[in-house]
């Protein structure tokens, strides 16, 4: 399993996971509540056969199924396939989707410390967290980011590879925390999935021309995240296509004009879902933005 490294002193939940704030700039904060990561590390369904026999006794247990030996064996080498040895410090700040960027400010000695070590030896890597939907506390899914910019306290990342961490973190000398971690596996989708990925395009057309009349919070707004987060992906790929639109809608720096839907779609457990949510958020957008159901 990949190890991600965790500074204890960022590690907080201070944050707010919805609008950005003024300036498009997030502090870090420097709280660190041990209560807040709850994550599941055990086996999953299946992972572990019943050792008993049908008559319940423990005798026929011991005769070993070798098919569902053989099954277990590479289900536990595709997992391990899934991973990948790598480190990362961790900020628990804000969701944060592939394509995004977000601003942060670290100013304090912990801060600027985990920044040179980000440099120093991850590649200019770090490890973004939100909150979790419906538990409030850290989501266990989380977006690999690079620092593309740096300027004193001030670094700006870009989203790039979602992960799960698969453990509680434990605390290393010198104050770091480490937890394993497993990346997502890219999902192509279904038939299904591709033609309600292609019901999104229409939508998305019909928002942006909305935006344009009147709703960016400062001028070029939506050009420069369009920009950033490059084409729209094709319809064939309808997990990226999801999370491109999340990103679209609720961007960094916010536009107020949609419900926050990241962390829950991070936390989607299929394409599907994911699809679902996205659709039922810009659909409501667009209703705010024509005056027909304006957001309270």
């Amino acid at each position: 399993m990949a190890a991600l490294l965790v500074h204890g002193a960022l590690l907080g939940l201070g944050a707010s996971t919805g609008r950005a704030q003024s300036g498009g700039v997030r502090r870090a904060r420097t709280s660190w509540c041990r209560s807040a990561v709850r994550l599941a590390a055990g086996a999953g369904p299946g992972d572990l056969a019943d050792d008993r026999g049908a008559d319940g006794s423990e005798g026929g247990a011991r005769s070993l199924d070798m098919a569902l030996l053989s099954d277990r064996i590479a289900r536990l080498r595709a997992a391990a396939a899934a991973c990948d040895a790598r480190a990362l410090p961790l900020i628990v700040v804000d969701s944060l989707l592939p394509r995004q960027r977000l601003a942060l400010s670290m100013d304090d000695d912990a801060g600027l410390a985990l920044v040179r070590e980000c440099v120093a030896r991850h590649g200019g890597c770090v490890g973004v967290h939100g909150v979790h939907p419906v538990s409030r506390g850290v989501n266990p899914i989380g977006t690999q980011a690079r620092i593309v910019e740096r300027s004193g306290s001030k670094v700006e990342l870009v989203g790039e590879r979602r992960y799960t961490l698969c453990a509680q973190p434990v605390l290393q000398p010198g104050g770091f925390f480490v937890c394993e971690l497993r990346w997502a596996r890219p999902h192509a989708g279904s038939a299904s999935d591709a033609r309600a990925a292609e019901e999104l395009e229409p939508l998305v057309a019909r928002w942006q021309q909305l935006v344009r009349a009147g709703h960016e919070r400062e001028r070029g707004q939506l050009d420069a995240l369009l920009a950033d987060l490059g084409p729209m992906p094709s319809s064939g790929d309808a997990d990226e296509r999801a999370l491109w639109c999340a990103a679209l809608i609720n961007p960094l720096p916010a536009l107020g004009v949609a419900f926050e839907i990241r962390p829950a779609v991070l936390t989607a457990d299929s394409v599907e879902l994911r699809l679902q949510i996205v659709r039922g958020a810009l659909e409501r957008s667009i209703a705010h933005l024509d005056g027909s159901r304006p957001i309270d």
